[in-house]
């Protein structure tokens, strides 16, 4: 059954004929213009189980529209295609979607690719689908148990300049995705094993002119010859195919709110009788089968036990025709031709008048036919007051600023001033106040941390009550200033034996190296000794590896051969604007043994580092049932045996767990010492720490120290030292 993933970026178009109801007008497409409904289908070559990554194709969908002239439309995401259809002028056009991930060589990421050509004229109002094929060369590998007799360690490595993948083991069942370029037009693979005397055994071809949309079966069998002569003992067969498209899921565009003439994510406000009517779109990629609307009002108002309420599941007619007399109704269309549902939800002046004085929340639940659900809330706010004081959110107050915000309720209100004073002072002081529209916003600075405030708001001789607010305590990290040590084992560890900090002596250790361990060498302050992190080949002979000097704060979680795997972050609340250290640099010449690539040329100057990140309270599990450390939840997780799907990620501030991305990072600053420190002893260094998101608090800090830069692919200089002593967070 030839079936297909189908991501529908398309809702329904506001209301369509609702010849019933004059105030509930379509909207019309201007003159000279028509409108598209534009929906993507991907051709799948395996079943798709997760929702995840359907999600994801969903949300990586790049979408452009294009016509003589150029690009017209370019969306980063099939989410991000206009919920009421997208307005052309009358034109030709051509529809392109990619989706996936275009990598060389993978044994999970696809990349898609489609396009179709259409044409739009005045008043059109029609749907659009592009049909996007998978775009790379696909390569699957079948050892027959003939060869399994003869030969032993049997793989099959595939690939071209840009990228190959080896089939063996586990991943012998599974298959490749190629993407070729102009360079690259032809697949090499190199069939390796060991006879059964103990000798290696090679050979190599290649699929020439490798095609986009086809499947390469690559059959190995041994011939029923025992002469090996020339290598014909094993028989290397390729059967090409194009794609059959395996599995069918449609991931619909859930439904869509939008309020008429207000924005729903905001609380509206007007004095009693002053609120109007608020009416509010639902559309919908399918028939709505539910309208559930719930307030403690509803209660009150209507006798309705819980104040819920599904409007389109009600029997009791009398009860529906109370809420409609109470200034609740709906008009529901579903248009014949696009299958697109559109509810328009009243709340009419008979029931925005009745309100009483505060706050009223009414969360809304629209579920379609496709068991797709989406919620909101209409909050409206009836007061007399001419303004009025927001709840201060969490994430704005710092340990040396805050933002408070108002909002105006009678428009016009002039002399609106924002106070503060310390809790402990009778004084108020004015805040710099902004208004801009109905909203009105004063951010404070100089606050003291870890210091209790109170704020009131006034307009003319009115003072709202006063709200609290507290600023985050300037935290700072255990052992700073690295004097404890322990030895656990014959591991060093910074600390006590309940440490903040770790190293990577723990895998180091199994050779007898300590890449890390405390230093009377060079000291600042009290105390009198500091970090000593040195980079050094950790092995005998030409077996070992490269490792780098680090400390982290964290846990060292396992030892995979001649890898690590890294538990980093500990618990930190506070958001400090900079961290400052004393450290000395000394770089050793780069070499790259065994290294996992080639980020440092051999016979460079090797750098060191130092980088710290502010995360929220995401967490990625640790999964390896062979450490006793399995199921802990870390906010990175690091694994230099497959650095590139395990890894906090510098240069885009973000951690990558298991190949995708959690953006869990608030704000992070990094030095990178490029040269020996010129100076004698210790230097202070400055980090300054850019936020990248302000709508979280804090929960952890990553920390990490390193004397080679690339020291997680094993890359670095032989030597190469980093001293790191009192590491103080700064609060302004």
């Amino acid at each position: 059954m030839k079936t297909s993933v189908k991501l529908t970026a398309i809702a329904a178009a506001a209301v369509l004929g609702l010849a019933s109801c004059a105030d509930n007008n379509d909207i019309v497409v201007p003159g000279g213009e028509g409108r598209i409904f534009l929906s993507t289908t991907l051709n799948s070559d395996v079943k798709v189980h997760s929702r995840s990554e359907v999600d994801d194709l969903r949300d990586n969908a790049l979408i452009w529209i294009s016509n003589s002239k150029g690009v017209v439309y370019q969306f980063e995401s099939a989410s991000d295609v206009p919920a009421d259809g997208i307005r052309l002028t009358s034109d030709n056009y051509v529809a392109e979607a990619w989706a996936g991930d275009s990598v060389p060589a993978s044994f999970t990421d696809r990349h898609f690719y489609g396009f179709t050509a259409f044409s739009v004229s005045s008043g059109d109002n029609k749907a659009v689908e592009i049909t996007a094929k998978i775009a790379n060369s696909v390569v699957a590998v079948n050892i027959d148990e003939s060869v399994n007799a003869v030969m032993t360690d049997i793989s099959m490595t595939v690939g071209h300049s840009q990228g190959s993948l080896t089939f063996a083991g586990e991943t012998l069942d599974k298959r490749g995705y190629f993407m070729m370029n102009s360079r690259d037009k032809d697949l090499e693979w190199t069939l390796s094993g060991k006879t059964l005397d103990g000798q290696e055994y090679t050979r190599t071809g290649k699929i020439e002119g490798a095609k986009k949309a086809t499947l390469y079966n690559i059959n190995v069998r041994c011939s029923e010859s025992n002469d090996e002569l020339g290598g014909a003992y094993f028989e290397i067969t390729i059967d090409d195919s194009a794609i059959e498209i395996i599995d069918q899921i449609e991931i619909l565009q859930s439904p869509i709110f939008t309020g008429l003439g207000f924005d729903l994510n905001k609380v509206i406000r007007a004095s009693q009788g002053e609120m109007g009517r608020r009416s509010i779109w639902i559309s919908a990629t399918s028939d709505i089968v539910g309208l559930e609307l719930s307030s403690p009002l509803f209660e009150t108002m209507f006798g309705i036990p819980g104040g819920r309420f599904d409007f389109i599941k009600m029997e009791d007619g009398s009860l529906k025709q109370s809420i409609v007399d109470g200034g609740i109704n709906y008009y529901y269309n579903l248009d014949p031709d696009t299958k697109q549902a559109t509810v328009k939800l009243n709340f009419e002046e008979a029931f925005t008048n009745a309100l009483p004085d505060g706050q009223t929340d009414i969360d809304i639940l629209v579920t379609d036919l496709n068991g797709k659900s989406t919620p909101a809330r209409l909050s409206m706010m009836i007061s007399a007051d001419p303004v009025t004081l927001q709840p201060i959110v969490d994430a704005d107050i710092w340990a040396t600023k805050a933002s408070l915000k108002a909002v105006i309720n009678k428009p016009g209100t002039t002399g609106i001033r924002v106070l503060y004073r310390d809790n402990n002072s009778t004084e108020w002081t004015e805040a710099e106040t902004q208004v801009a529209g109905n909203d009105v916003t004063a951010n404070l600075t100089g606050l003291t941390p870890g210091t209790t405030y109170e704020y009131c708001v006034e307009a003319g001789d009115y003072q709202s009550t006063a709200q609290r607010f507290t600023t985050e305590s300037p935290l700072q990290v255990p052992n700073a200033s690295f004097e404890d040590w322990y030895t656990e084992g014959k591991v060093v560890v910074p600390g006590t034996d309940l440490s903040f900090w770790d190293t990577g002596n723990h895998g180091s250790s199994t050779m007898s190296k300590t890449v890390t361990d405390s230093s009377t060498d060079y000291h600042h302050g009290e105390g009198s000794q500091c970090a000593k992190l040195v980079s050094q080949f950790v092995g005998v002979g030409s077996i070992g590896k490269f490792a780098a000097g680090n400390i982290f704060a964290g846990n060292y979680l396992y030892t995979a051969g001649t890898n690590g795997e890294l538990g980093w972050g500990r618990s930190f609340t506070s958001r400090p604007s900079a961290v400052k250290a004393w450290v000395r640099y000394e770089p050793g010449t780069a070499v790259n043994k065994k290294g996992a690539g080639s980020h440092i040329a051999v016979g460079e100057s090797d750098k060191g580092v130092i980088y710290v990140a502010l995360t929220d309270d995401q967490t990625v599990k640790y999964s390896n049932s062979s450490s006793n450390l399995n199921g802990t939840e870390w906010p990175c997780v690091v694994k230099t045996a497959d650095f590139a799907k395990w890894q906090f990620d510098r240069d885009n501030k973000q951690v990558i767990a298991d190949g995708k991305t959690i953006k869990n990072v608030l704000g992070m600053g990094q030095v990178i010492f490029s040269e020996k420190t010129t100076q004698d002893g210790l230097v202070e260094v400055t980090i300054p720490i850019e936020y990248i998101r302000t709508d979280a608090k804090a929960s952890n800090l990553i920390f990490v120290a390193s004397a080679s830069l690339y020291g997680d692919y094993f890359e670095g200089g032989e030597g190469s030292t980093l001293y790191l002593d009192d590491i103080q967070f700064i609060y302004e």
